[in-house]
């Protein structure tokens, strides 16, 4: 389900197969398969469902005024690891223009990340210049399937979204932030006095960091340590029963993963390693055989393509998405099921900024019309 077929000038166009769904419980990613999220988008990386990088990669998002764009997002500019660099981005209140790479998720989990003392100028330090916030990012996900901001109590589309997020800053060591309808709510913690011998706060950016969220029905659960071996410390600042409960999240699935966000016009960056991620509802796709002999004839002149593939096994189904100017970088994801207009450009059939399902069945070929313009 992850094989794109072909990639054109201003547009990118993938051809999924069926795939079959495995219970994984458990998915470990130690960042080793050298992808570059901004070179290729997400297609080739069964880890994740999406990716946002930038401004608008959010249908119906919002930002603080500033650009915010990913400018660093591989495993390759040190191997084993996921490298960040971003500026003007953001997670807080109503604003999601920030980076966020993620799985999609129904019901509990437990979700771990190590944050690095890393920069990508050669530091051996976590980047704690001003307003640097990188850890884990817990997001409603809308039912649509778009990605757009979505609430269960209003109306309008409004974001909902919970981050557990590194900072070394302000005394202290991060902080747990909050996101109720576009409201913003911020609860930072000190953790670490006890590493240094002292009854200061620990704020030293030169160690590891791991983050971890858990969610247990509608109770979401804190934790943060600095080494491996350590025993998880439970946060609880701010939370009067110790869990931060989203009763507005019942049966709904989330979006889970590793985001970034640097406040600011100048770029921040941050390192992560050893991502982990267990639940009854974890999956992990077995990839199909890729669909091949890929063919695009164009049909008229008022701005419509032919497509037709091969599969890759008889029998299977396809699922065809286009993006306008850019990679693909969104998965579909199993077991939801997709919405499928062949009119490029239909909000029914939208699962990413500027990226539209245009096939959803068992043939092997469509007609894709609304290409004129700007689309293509």
């Amino acid at each position: 389900m992850r094989n794109p077929l072909l990639k054109i000038t201003t547009a990118a166009l993938a051809v999924f197969g069926a795939v079959a769904v495995a219970k994984a419980d458990t998915l470990i990613n130690n960042f080793n398969s050298s992808h570059d999220y901004i070179a290729n988008g997400i297609i080739g990386d069964a880890n994740w469902d999406g990716v946002y990088l930038n401004f608008g990669d959010v249908p119906l998002g919002n930002n603080d005024g500033a650009p915010a764009s990913t400018l660093v997002a591989n495993e390759t500019f040190f191997p084993g690891f996921l490298s960040l660099r971003t500026q003007g981005t953001d997670w807080s209140g109503a604003n999601d223009d920030g980076f966020f790479i993620y799985k999609v998720v129904t019901g509990d989990f437990d979700v771990s990340v190590q944050s690095n003392p890393y920069d990508l100028n050669g530091g051996l330090n976590y980047d704690n210049r001003a307003n640097n916030f990188c850890g884990l990012l817990v997001r409603a996900y809308n039912t649509n399937n778009s990605g757009s901001p979505f609430s269960t109590t209003v109306a309008n589309p409004s974001e909902n979204f919970v981050g557990l997020f590194r900072m070394n800053q302000y005394s202290s060591d991060g902080e747990i932030r909050i996101s109720t309808n576009g409201s913003n709510r911020e609860l930072t913690y000190q953790t670490f006095p006890f590493l240094v011998g002292t009854n200061s706060y620990y704020t030293n950016a030169t160690l590891t960091h791991f983050l971890r969220i858990t969610r247990t029905g509608n109770d979401l659960n804190f934790y943060v340590k600095a080494n491996l071996s350590d025993d998880w410390i439970h946060i609880t600042n701010g939370l009067a029963t110790g869990s931060l409960t989203r009763s507005d999240w019942a049966g709904i699935p989330l979006q889970v993963g590793i985001s970034a966000a640097s406040f600011g016009t100048a770029a921040r960056d941050a390192v992560f390693s050893d991502f982990e991620l267990t639940g009854p509802n974890v999956t992990s796709p077995a990839v199909p055989a890729a669909p091949s002999d890929l063919v695009a004839t164009a049909t008229n002149t008022g701005g419509s393509l032919t497509f037709s593939w091969t599969l890759g096994n008889p029998g299977d189904s396809s699922l065809v998405v286009m993006r306008q100017g850019g990679n693909i970088q969104q998965n579909p994801v199993n077991g939801l099921s997709y919405s499928a207009v062949p009119g490029y450009g239909d909000p029914t059939a939208q699962i990413g900024g500027s990226t539209y399902v245009v096939y959803n069945g068992t043939g092997t070929s469509v007609t894709v019309t609304n290409l004129g313009g700007n689309n293509l």
